[in-house]
């Protein structure tokens, strides 16, 4: 799931607890992907990464493990 805020996009996600994942983005869906950022997910199976500098023009996330 995606939030967008004014000035920051929250991307919220479930996974294997206590597991670190890697969030890449990319402006084409083709990429390249840039990894921005990870994510450890809680003991309830959730997770969430605020990309604080998202792309202008728009983006396409997601989340790898490991």
């Amino acid at each position: 799931k995606l939030v967008v805020n004014s000035s920051d996009l929250q991307i919220l996600f479930t996974g294997t607890t206590a597991k670190t994942y890697t969030v890449l983005r990319a402006a084409q869906i083709a990429g390249p992907w840039t990894s921005i950022g990870t994510a450890t997910v809680d003991s309830g199976g959730n997770a969430s990464y605020t990309d604080a500098s998202p792309l202008s023009g728009g983006a396409f996330y997601r989340v790898v493990y490991p």
